[in-house]
């Protein structure tokens, strides 16, 4: 229990950076989901993170019309109803005792099949044992495939997938993974499964802004990024 409580406090405070930047970002979308369900297979070196029975999740539209999609894992069925879901696979190199490369593609699904798909790419870091991931979205598209105009939740209002400007937009995403690295003490890959996941991100609609998001270490990678070039 106090496990889960740290790991929620976390994704609160990245919740609320994500939130904080909005302004000056000019983000109209963030999402945070927590109690995922996140795996590793040492073999193929692919970590997941999906939604569970117990997991939860919020995307919202910051723009206006804003407006709230929720969801709730449903107990005794897995994941979220109907066809809501959360799904982020990711293909890992380099990994050490301390660091891995990440890469792979995101997707949130609304309860009748509307979706938010996303490529990702970035870095984990091993902070104590666990696994912190920071990293940038890119090409993200909108698909309301129910043709209903909106992004719904199981509950809360929904919003209008209708935006100022036409995709694909781009954003910053933070994944934590808790109580888990990649490797054992020797530095080999080791297959885990079940580790509770939290995930929080903001989309932005041009590329120019980007550099303006402040959510704690994504700023700093993107700074990074810049300088290098």
């Amino acid at each position: 229990m106090l496990y889960r409580k740290i790991s929620n406090c976390v994704l609160a405070l990245c919740f609320l950076g994500v939130m904080s930047s909005s302004a000056a970002a000019v983000d109209f979308l963030s999402f945070n989901y927590g109690n995922l369900d996140g795996g590793f297979n040492s073999g193929s070196l692919l970590f997941t993170a999906v939604d569970d029975a117990d997991a939860n999740g919020n995307v919202s539209r910051i723009i206006a019309p804003s407006g709230n999609a929720l969801f709730a894992g449903t107990v005794p069925a897995s994941g979220f109803p109907g066809a809501a879901a959360f799904g982020l696979s990711m293909n890992l190199s380099a990994v050490t005792s301390m660091s891995a490369n990440g890469s792979g593609s995101l997707t949130l699904t609304d309860i009748d099949g509307d979706t938010f798909t996303a490529t990702i790419m970035g870095t984990w870091t091993n902070t104590g044992g666990s696994a912190t991931f920071n990293g940038l979205l890119t090409n993200v598209i909108p698909t309301n495939s129910s043709t209903d105009g909106t992004f719904d939740g199981n509950s809360g209002a929904g919003f209008s997938m209708t935006f100022p400007s036409a995709p694909p937009y781009m954003g910053a995403s933070v994944v934590l993974g808790f109580g888990n690295w990649f490797t054992d003490g020797q530095g080999v890959a080791q297959s885990f499964s079940g580790a509770t996941t939290l995930a929080s991100g903001a989309i932005v609609p041009e590329p120019a802004t980007l550099g303006l998001l402040g959510v704690g270490a994504l700023a700093l990678v993107v700074r990074s990024r810049n300088r290098k070039k």
